[in-house]
């Protein structure tokens, strides 16, 4: 296949990629590193919707700010967060 066509691609840091079996495990590995990079995303907003919590806590705000943010308060697991594919939906 690699004689017979041409592959226009990069990868993650911005180097051509220049066949196939390269660009197969560049695809390979994406899974795994969009996992992660949801993972740190909802640590940072874990840890933001904390925040606001404390301030609501502590300023006796209404609505309580926590009843906007369920999914950030409901303890799921690394795993889980990792491997989470449709965000839609609380309870999936």
């Amino acid at each position: 296949m690699n004689s017979s066509s041409h592959i226009i691609a990069s990868n993650e840091a911005d180097e051509p990629i220049l066949n196939y079996i390269d660009y197969y495990m560049q695809g390979k590995s994406l899974d795994k590193i969009q996992g992660y990079s949801v993972f740190y995303i909802f640590q940072i907003i874990r840890h933001i919707v904390e925040m606001l919590n404390e301030v609501s806590d502590k300023k006796y705000l209404m609505p309580v700010l926590s009843e906007f943010f369920p999914l950030y308060s409901s303890g799921m697991k690394t795993k889980d967060i990792i491997k989470k594919k449709n965000w839609n939906y609380i309870s999936q």
